[in-house]
């Protein structure tokens, strides 16, 4: 699937919240831990990885939900001040939602996991393969042997999406 593309630009001031997510909180890590800076950033790159990071720490500031100012965090990531479809906020932005670490309730609110899942195998066959035998000796360590979760099925239509509109 690919981005929705709209007629209007897309908002540069978005709300963020939580999204509740009762599967991936208690198997979950926190977005600054280093399961996430190990194996997801290889898999969803420097950027998205700073982002999600930094999506985080304005729940953990204020956990109802807070402005953002795209022009704002892209700056401050070293992203620079584009907003377009194409800047490097948006792609980071667009790549949190492909791998379902945060999604589009509405045109201009973000929903972001609090808890980061644990890789899928499918994610686990992108990292290198020192990586992929490190994420095999931390699956043993965590006392199940058992190989990563398949993919969750697709969400309902209609409900929140991973899709991100651009122009």
């Amino acid at each position: 699937m690919g981005p929705v593309v709209h007629d209007s630009p897309a908002p540069t001031r978005l709300i963020v919240v939580a999204w509740p997510d009762g599967d991936a909180e208690p198997v979950g890590h926190d977005p600054r831990s280093r399961y996430v800076e190990r194996f997801w950033l290889p898999v969803i790159g420097p950027s998205a990885t700073w982002l999600i990071r930094r999506l985080a720490d304005g729940l953990d500031a204020a956990p109802g939900g807070y402005p953002l100012d795209l022009v704002d965090v892209a700056r401050t990531l070293g992203l620079g001040a584009g907003t377009s479809g194409r800047s490097p906020v948006r792609r980071a932005l667009q790549r949190c939602a492909r791998f379902d670490l945060l999604r589009l309730s509405d045109p201009r609110t973000i929903e972001v996991r609090r808890r980061v899942p644990p890789l899928l195998s499918r994610h686990v066959r992108l990292l290198p393969g020192s990586l992929r035998a490190e994420h095999r000796a931390w699956d043993l360590a965590q006392g199940d042997g058992a190989a990563p979760p398949e993919a969750p099925p697709d969400p309902p239509v209609g409900g929140p999406t991973n899709e991100w509109p651009h122009r």
